[in-house]
């Protein structure tokens, strides 16, 4: 999958933050739950950066085509992630 997106801070504490992301994206192969190549995304996350550098994020994240075709019951994941700034 290739596409472009943008993260937007909700709410950024000290250390913590919440973000919004949106995108579009360009798959290589149709699937029965996407029936297109074109798809938009969609992200939620949670994280906390640590004064070391290191942040850990829980996100949310959604792939629908936006009902451009039959097939269109979308993707959901959820993960972990973890970060380092250099």
């Amino acid at each position: 999958m290739f596409g472009i997106s943008k993260d937007v801070a909700l709410l950024s504490g000290t250390n913590a933050y919440l973000t919004l992301g949106l995108g579009a994206y360009i798959k290589d192969n149709d699937t029965n739950r996407i029936g297109s190549k074109f798809t938009f995304g969609e992200r939620l996350a949670v994280g906390y950066r640590f004064n070391n550098g290191v942040a850990l994020e829980l996100y949310a994240r959604h792939f629908s085509n936006g009902s451009l075709t039959k097939e269109n019951s979308g993707q959901n994941f959820a993960g972990l992630s973890v970060g380092y700034t250099f």
